[in-house]
């Protein structure tokens, strides 16, 4: 991607989050990258006001950062781990299974010398035993990318609109598993990062998409193509209701429709949470340095 922050700034991308944390490594700590896959930024607001209680000797620097769109988690969560713009993974954007191989090359790329055995990445954490997760993490690893997939799946699972993901969020952070995570990395020397591959937003059936399986992407905010016929064949179907989106960041052959508004290609009226969209609360989340309070006063 062309557009880069500013020596000492925060990330603008998530693509660009994984250059960030290898120019902040200066001192040579181990680094954790954490993300809750699905967060929005007011998500993250309910999970703070949570996991603060329990953690008072930790305090956290935010900033917000644009997802890629469509905001999908194969699009957006491997930019994070790939430090790529999405139009640099095509063989793999419809999937997320090259994300370890792209996280330790990016690492490999910033850092020649390194070993493969010191990065590590983990992936569908969240419902299990933290000290179990924890206690699998190799002592040689330096750089560390989890995903956390509690938040996403509570999204799609989700028939309370708005208000009731917020309150099912906080009754899994009531387990504690995200909070015994934060400071276990911390105790084992890591310098702990947070961030999300997208957002979501509560969404408004405007009619189910007949086509068959012509969509490579079917979901709920977004749907894909293969060529821009099939892609244009939708945009004539819902004519105002959706968009095309162009753009020069995505592969060729991934074409995308959008759609408008709070809209959701589900059935007429049905309320969802969904994302894959353009709007503000799928595209902007946060990043967050989880940073202990005594730490935060010597620095």
């Amino acid at each position: 991607d062309s557009l880069l922050f500013e020596r000492g700034k925060t990330p603008v991308l998530v693509s660009q989050i994984q250059s960030y944390l290898a120019s902040k490594q200066e001192n040579q700590n181990r680094l954790a990258l954490v993300v809750l896959d699905g967060m929005s930024y007011a998500q993250w607001l309910t999970i703070k006001a949570e996991i603060e209680k329990d953690l008072p000797d930790y305090t956290f620097e935010e900033s917000g950062c644009f997802a890629w769109i469509p905001s999908l988690t194969s699009v957006s969560r491997q930019s994070i781990f790939s430090g790529l713009a999405p139009r640099y993974f095509g063989s793999s954007i419809e999937t997320t299974q090259a994300e370890e191989k792209l996280w330790v090359a990016a690492w490999q790329k910033e850092i020649p010398y390194l070993l493969q055995k010191e990065v590590s990445f983990v992936k569908g954490l969240g419902d299990g035993n933290t000290e179990y997760d924890l206690a699998q993490i190799s002592y040689a690893t330096k750089y560390l990318g989890l995903v956390i997939n509690s938040v996403d799946t509570i999204m799609h699972g989700m028939t309370l609109g708005e208000l009731g993901m917020h309150d099912i969020l906080r009754t899994w952070l009531s387990g504690k598993y995200l909070v015994l995570l934060l400071s276990g990395l911390a105790e084992r020397g890591f310098d702990v990062y947070m961030t999300s591959d997208h957002g979501n937003l509560e969404s408004i059936g405007i009619g189910t998409i007949k086509e068959g399986v012509l969509a490579e992407t079917k979901g709920q905010r977004v749907r894909t193509y293969s060529s821009k016929a099939l892609r244009d064949s939708t945009v004539e179907q819902f004519q105002d209701r959706c968009i095309a989106w162009d753009s020069t960041t995505l592969p060729e052959g991934y074409e995308v429709v959008l759609a408008e508004g709070h809209g959701a290609f589900t059935n007429q009226g049905v309320r969802v949470i969904a994302h894959g969209g353009a709007s503000l609360d799928e595209v902007i989340v946060p990043f967050i340095h989880v940073l202990r309070k005594q730490h935060e006063q010597e620095t």
